[in-house]
C-alpha cells in the first residue's frame, strides 16, 4: 500500500517470484514443465492440460493447455494464457511461443506495464526477441484498475521497453468514452526517458494576439543533447518559430534558446484601452538567451547568464502573459570566469544589462573587472585580506562619463575565537583611483584614500535543560564598532554604487553602500543580543530572537549623488538611532514564524517590517505576509516614492487526496488596490488531472516604471487537462501556482 500514491484507486502490484532459477536469464536457463496430465502425441510432440506450468529463467508461462513442439522449441498456448516476465504480463486466449526466437504471439490479449502503469487490450499482441510489443487493433491506458478514464483507440501500437518509448497509429483519444482528438501518428515516453516526439500544443487566445497556438517538437538528439522546436501560429501576427536546445557533460551544463518572428504582421495595437498604430508593423522581433555553467569539481568555474530582445515592449507583445512584466526592467548579460586555490580567488567578470523601461537610464556596462582576493591567517589568530578589483566601465552615450576604477581594500586582523564568544579588531586600508573621459566632472583622475578601524566582538552563553522539555537556551551578546574618516567624493563618479537598504545585518557592515563607487564615512556603535532556544535531542532550533540598536556618534557626510541631499530619507543625522528586530521560530515541523522590523528612535517611525507565518504540511500549505517598507529612491532626476504596505495570503488545501483548493491574494495598502488574486481547483486522479483557475491581476499597457497607479486589472480564466502518460501540457497554472504559492511543488507534482 505504501507504494500506491494516495490520489490512486489501486495498482497492479508485480508478485514476487520465487521459484527456482526466477532470476536467470532464459537464454541461459533450461525449460521446466508441469501438468496434471502429459500425452505424447508423437516423437517431437507433447501435450500438456490443467494448470500447465512451463518455465525458462525468469519467463514463466501458465495456460489450461499446451503443445510442446520439442524440434522447432515452440508452444501452442490454449485457454487462460497468462505471460510474466519481469515488469510485463500479457493474457490471452491462444498464444504460440518460440523459446529458440524468444518471440511471443498472443490473441485476444491483455497487456500490463508494472513500471509505467500501461495497460490496454488487443486483437493481437506479438512480443519480439529484443523486448519489443506490436499490439494490433488495441487500446491504451495509464489509468488505475477498473477505471478506464481516458484511453487511446488505435489500430497499431510499438511499445519499445528498452529505449522507454510507445508509438501510436491513427490513433483517437477518449474521455468518458466521448472522442475528442484524432492523432495520425503519436511517439511519447512510457517511463522517466526521453524520446523523440510530439508534444500537446499551447493554445491561448487574448485581444493583443487573437488566437495563439505553440506546437512543442521535442527531440532527443543524444543522451546528453536535447532540443524543443516550438512553431507559432499568431492570428494578429504570423508566424513565429522558436526554440531550446539543452547540453549536458560532465563539467558543464548550457541551455540556449530564442523565437523568432520574421515580420510582425499587427499594425494597430491598444495601449491603454486606446486603438494606435503599431510601433513594429512589418519588423522582424526575437529573442535570445543563453545560459551556460561549468567547472563542476574544479578549481575553476565559468557561467554566461545572458537575455536579448529585438525590442522593449517584446515580452508585453509576445511573452508569457501569465507572469507579471511589470517588474521586469533590465535583461541580464553576464559571464564570469573564477579560479581558486589556497589562499587566492582570481575572476574575470562582465556585465551589461539591457533596459526594458522607458524612464530608467541605460546602465554602465562592465567590460570587463579583473580582481585578485587573498586570504592569509597566521597561528589561527592574525588575518591578512587583500582585494584588488580593476573594472572598466562604459556607457552607450558617450556623453556620459566613462573610464576605468582600481580599488584597494587591505585588512589585518587579530581573529580570537573560542566555545566562549569572539574578539576581532580589524585596520583596513581603503583605495579609490581613476581614469575617467567624457562627461561633466572636471577632475578626469580622482582618488580617495582612506583608513578605517572596526572591531568585531561577542560571547556565547548557555543554560541546559530549562524546561521539561529539554531545552537549551542561548544568551549571545555582540557589538560592532566601525570609525573611518570623511574623505570628499564628490568628484568620484557613480558607476554601479547605491545607496543601503536598512536591515538587520547592515547594522555590522562597515559600509552603507552597495557598489564599488563610495567609501562611506561611519562613526557606529552597533550593540545586539541573540537569544535561541535549541532542542537537546533534535538539535533543532525552536526560537531565534535578536535586538540590534546602532548609535552614530557624528555625522555620515558621504553622499551618492546630489538626489540623496534632496532624499529625506535617506539623510543621516548626527543622532541617528536604528533599533533591529528580527526573531525566527520553528515551533513543529508544520509552523515557522519570521519577524524582521528596523525602527527609527530619532524619527519616531517605523522604517521597515516583515511578518510572515507559514503552516506546511501533507495535506495543506497556508502562507501569510505582511511587508512594510518607507523609503525614497532616486530614479534618474526625481525621486520616486516607493513605500510599501502589502499583505499577501496564500494556500492550497487538498480534500480527500484527490481534490486540491488554491488560492493567493496580494493586496497593497499603499494604493488601496488589488495586486493579484486568484482561486481554483484541482481534481488528480491516477491516471488525469484537471485544473481550472480564476485570476484578476494588474497590467499595464505602456512600459513605464513609474508610477504605479492607474494600472489596468486583467481578468484571466485558465484551464488545462494533462494525461498520465501521453505528451505534457502548456503548464501556465503549474507555473503560476509554483511562483506564487510557498510550498506547492513535490505534494503536488503528477
Amino acid at each position: 500500500q505504501n507504494s500506491i500514491a494516495a490520489h490512486c484507486g489501486g495498482a497492479y502490484i508485480e508478485p514476487r517470484q520465487q521459484y527456482p532459477y526466477s532470476k536467470l536469464d532464459p537464454a541461459k536457463a533450461a525449460i521446466e514443465f508441469s501438468a496434471k496430465k502429459t500425452e505424447s502425441l508423437d516423437p517431437h510432440r507433447a501435450k500438456l492440460e490443467g494448470d500447465v506450468q512451463i518455465s525458462q529463467g525468469y519467463r514463466q508461462v501458465r495456460s489450461d493447455e499446451a503443445i510442446f513442439d520439442q524440434e522447432s522449441r515452440k508452444v501452442s498456448l490454449v485457454g487462460n494464457i497468462q505471460f510474466r516476465e519481469p515488469g510485463l504480463l500479457l493474457l490471452g486466449s491462444e498464444a504460440e511461443l518460440d523459446s529458440y526466437n524468444r518471440e511471443v504471439r498472443i490473441k485476444n490479449a491483455t497487456y500490463l506495464l508494472h513500471d509505467s502503469s500501461v495497460r490496454g487490450s488487443a486483437r493481437q499482441l506479438t512480443r519480439n526477441q529484443d523486448g519489443r510489443i506490436l499490439i494490433e487493433d488495441a487500446t491504451y491506458t495509464t489509468c488505475d484498475p477498473n477505471d478506464n478514464t481516458w484511453q487511446l483507440i488505435t489500430n497499431k501500437i510499438d511499445i519499445n521497453q528498452s529505449e522507454g518509448f510507445a508509438t501510436i497509429e491513427r490513433a483517437r483519444l477518449e474521455v468518458l468514452k466521448v472522442p475528442i482528438f484524432f492523432f495520425p501518428r503519436i511517439t511519447f515516453p512510457i517511463d522517466q526517458r526521453r524520446s523523440s516526439g510530439v508534444l500537446f500544443p499551447m493554445v491561448q487566445t487574448n485581444q493583443r494576439n487573437g488566437l495563439d497556438i505553440t506546437q512543442p517538437i521535442y527531440l532527443n538528439l543524444a543522451p546528453n543533447l536535447d532540443a524543443t522546436l516550438m512553431p507559432r501560429l499568431i492570428s494578429k501576427r504570423g508566424i513565429a518559430l522558436g526554440a531550446e536546445v539543452r547540453h549536458l557533460s560532465r563539467l558543464s551544463t548550457t541551455t540556449a534558446s530564442g523565437s523568432l518572428l520574421p515580420q510582425d504582421q499587427q499594425e494597430h495595437h491598444y495601449r491603454n484601452s486606446i486603438k494606435e498604430p503599431s510601433d513594429y508593423f512589418g519588423q522582424s522581433r526575437y529573442l535570445a538567451s543563453i545560459q551556460h555553467q561549468s567547472g563542476f569539481g574544479k578549481p575553476w568555474s565559468f557561467f554566461i547568464d545572458a537575455t536579448k530582445v529585438s525590442d522593449k515592449n517584446y515580452f508585453l507583445d509576445l511573452g508569457d502573459e501569465f507572469h507579471s512584466q511589470n517588474s521586469l526592467t533590465h535583461l541580464n548579460q553576464s559571464s564570469h570566469f573564477t579560479y581558486t586555490n589556497k589562499n587566492w580567488i582570481f575572476s574575470i567578470r562582465t556585465e551589461d544589462y539591457q533596459v526594458m523601461s522607458h524612464n530608467i537610464s541605460k546602465n554602465y556596462a562592465l567590460l570587463p573587472q579583473i580582481s585578485a582576493n587573498a586570504n592569509y591567517r597566521f597561528s589561527n589568530l592574525f588575518e591578512i585580506d587583500a582585494k584588488q578589483i580593476f573594472s572598466r566601465f562604459s556607457h552607450p552615450e558617450k556623453t556620459q562619463t566613462q573610464g576605468y576604477r582600481h580599488r584597494l581594500d587591505y585588512t589585518f586582523s587579530w581573529n580570537r575565537r573560542s566555545l566562549r564568544g569572539f574578539f576581532k579588531p580589524s585596520f583596513k586600508l581603503s583605495y579609490l583611483g581613476y581614469a575617467l573621459s567624457n562627461g561633466t566632472i572636471h577632475e578626469r583622475n580622482p582618488k580617495v584614500t582612506t583608513p578605517s578601524f572596526s572591531l568585531d566582538a561577542g560571547m556565547f552563553f548557555e543554560r541546559k535543560r530549562i524546561t521539561t522539555r529539554k531545552l537549551t537556551q542561548t544568551l549571545e551578546p555582540r557589538l560592532f564598532y566601525v570609525k573611518r574618516a570623511f574623505k570628499d567624493q564628490s568628484q568620484l563618479p557613480d558607476f554601479d554604487t547605491k545607496l543601503s537598504q536598512p536591515t538587520y545585518d547592515l547594522l555590522f557592515q562597515e559600509n552603507r553602500f552597495v557598489g564599488g563607487d563610495r567609501l562611506s564615512d561611519l562613526d557606529r556603535l552597533s550593540m545586539a543580543v541573540t537569544s535561541r532556544l535549541i532542542n537537546e535531542e533534535s538539535g533543532r532550533e525552536i526560537l531565534s530572537a535578536s535586538i540590534a540598536h546602532a548609535v552614530h556618534f557624528s555625522p555620515s557626510l558621504t553622499r551618492l549623488n546630489e538626489y540623496e541631499f534632496k532624499s529625506e530619507a535617506t539623510r543621516l543625522k548626527n543622532n541617528d538611532s536604528l533599533l533591529a528586530l528580527k526573531i525566527s521560530s520553528t515551533l513543529n515541523s508544520n509552523w515557522r514564524i519570521n519577524t524582521d522590523v528596523i525602527y527609527d528612535n530619532d524619527r519616531n517611525r517605523l522604517n521597515k517590517a516583515y511578518l510572515g507565518i507559514r503552516n506546511n504540511n501533507n495535506n495543506r500549505a497556508l502562507n501569510f505576509a505582511y511587508s512594510y517598507s518607507k523609503y525614497l529612491s532616486p530614479i534618474n532626476d526625481w525621486s520616486a516614492t516607493q513605500n510599501i504596505e502589502q499583505i499577501d495570503f496564500s494556500g492550497y488545501f487538498y480534500y480527500k487526496e484527490n481534490l486540491n483548493w488554491v488560492s493567493k491574494l496580494n493586496y497593497d495598502f499603499t494604493n488601496h488596490r488589488i495586486l493579484e488574486v486568484y482561486s481554483g481547483l484541482e481534481y488528480k486522479s491516477c491516471c488525469w488531472r484537471v485544473s481550472f483557475l480564476a485570476r484578476r491581476g494588474l497590467q499595464r499597457d505602456d512600459l513605464f516604471l513609474f508610477p504605479e497607479k492607474d494600472l489596468r486589472a486583467e481578468n484571466s480564466l485558465l484551464f488545462q487537462i494533462k494525461f498520465k502518460g501521453l505528451a505534457g501540457d502548456n503548464g501556465h497554472i503549474n507555473s503560476i501556482l509554483k511562483e506564487g504559492i510557498y510550498g506547492y511543488g513535490s505534494k503536488n507534482s503528477f
